[in-house]
């Protein structure tokens, strides 16, 4: 019995290091993408100008998130929740989500 716990307990512990060892690994792979990311945007983004962009009256703005060249709005709208994504070198509207509650 003594060597059945034993064993349960290298296997455990063996598995965290492994865990622990991709953990980190994933991390500083996902920071130098982010990075990249980031820099490529920066670079990519020439000004398109000013852009008036069209939103239903008493939206309020619950987030936002930019990824490449496309920038994306979570819209609180009385209609409901509404994703917006809009392409950063035209400044233009690419495509709207209304979200709805499934029947």
């Amino acid at each position: 019995m003594g060597v059945l716990i034993i064993g349960g307990m290298g296997v455990i512990g063996v598995t965290m290091v492994r865990r622990i060892t991709s953990a980190s690994t994933e991390t500083v792979e996902t920071t130098a993408a982010t990075a990249t990311t980031a820099a490529a945007a920066a670079t990519t983004v020439a000004g398109f100008g000013h852009v008036e962009l069209a939103v239903p009256a008493g939206a309020r703005l619950v987030d936002m998130d930019a990824d490449g060249d496309r920038l994306v709005l979570h819209l609180e709208t009385a209609d409901g929740p509404r994703i917006l994504v809009i392409d950063l070198t035209t400044g233009k509207t690419v495509g709207a989500i209304d979200l709805a509650p499934a029947p």
